[in-house]
């Protein structure tokens, strides 16, 4: 499931509790926890999958509250919300242990796989949690199995075999 940060592309209709419908969208793109969305809609795409079609009724504290949402949503009032989760990065926990998860930030269907001894161009961040960026570049080049990243390469190699070219 996609987490605040992360941009998401949605599509959605929202109605009220009687059925009557205030908003829909063929395409909304929006970034996860940024305060794009009312907080309900925001907790509803966390927890859905990729292609995922659910139907959430969200409390009114967790929709428009006392205020109302001017003409369209009277104030209090509870909100249905219509989802499907059309595009979200897709996470990897590559040793299945949560110690190392590849976040892919963009597909590609087409071209192999790389294979060990493989030397690929690539940009990278490796994070730390409570520390923050420890290492990154932009355009280096690398070889799977070399070992020159020390003990990140371990991470980086096992990433970079589940990849494609211009992931």
């Amino acid at each position: 499931p996609p987490q605040p940060g992360d941009e998401v592309e949605v599509k959605y209709s929202a109605a009220l509790a009687s059925g009557e419908a205030f908003e829909s969208s063929a395409s909304l793109k929006f970034k996860l926890g940024q305060g794009q969305v009312f907080e309900g809609f925001d907790l509803a795409v966390q927890c859905m999958h990729k292609g995922e079609h659910a139907k959430f009724t969200i409390a009114s504290q967790y929709a428009f509250g006392e205020a109302g949402k001017g003409d369209e949503v009277p104030p209090d009032s509870p909100v249905s919300l219509t989802l499907e989760l059309v595009s979200c990065p897709h996470r990897e926990d590559l040793f299945s242990d949560k110690g190392a998860i590849k976040r892919q930030l963009k597909e590609n269907q087409d071209g192999r796989h790389a294979r060990s001894n493989d030397e690929c161009q690539i940009s990278y961040k490796v994070t730390v949690e409570g520390n923050g960026i420890v290492m990154s570049a932009q355009g280096a080049v690398y070889k799977i199995g070399s070992g020159l990243l020390g003990q990140v390469a371990k991470v980086m190699d096992k990433a970079l075999l589940s990849m494609r070219k211009d992931e």
